[in-house]
């Protein structure tokens, strides 16, 4: 999209025209675009905890070789055996 700042035109993404449309509109104290800025940095989990792994999530790799009972202490989780696909649910 075709924005003009400071005298220049820019070629921006849509969603960014948007975004800063909503920082113009909240800085002149519009309710509405106050509200929609709290509702996109909720959405993109700007308000979550990033240092509480309850939140966060865990592990997405190994950082070294452990047991099942490191992994558990370490990153304070239990491991969740599911299922395979192909098995019978009557045999669990």
């Amino acid at each position: 999209m075709k924005v003009k700042d400071n005298g220049r035109i820019k070629l921006l993404p849509l969603a960014e025209v948007i975004i800063l449309q909503n920082i113009k509109a909240a800085l002149q104290k519009n309710s509405n675009a106050v509200a929609n800025m709290f509702r996109l940095a909720e959405e993109a989990d700007e308000f979550k905890d990033w240092s509480n792994p309850k939140e966060a999530g865990g592990l997405i790799f190994m950082p070294r070789k452990m047991s099942e009972e490191e992994f558990n202490v370490e990153s304070d989780t239990d491991i969740i055996h599911m299922p395979s696909r192909t098995s019978d649910p009557r045999e669990s």
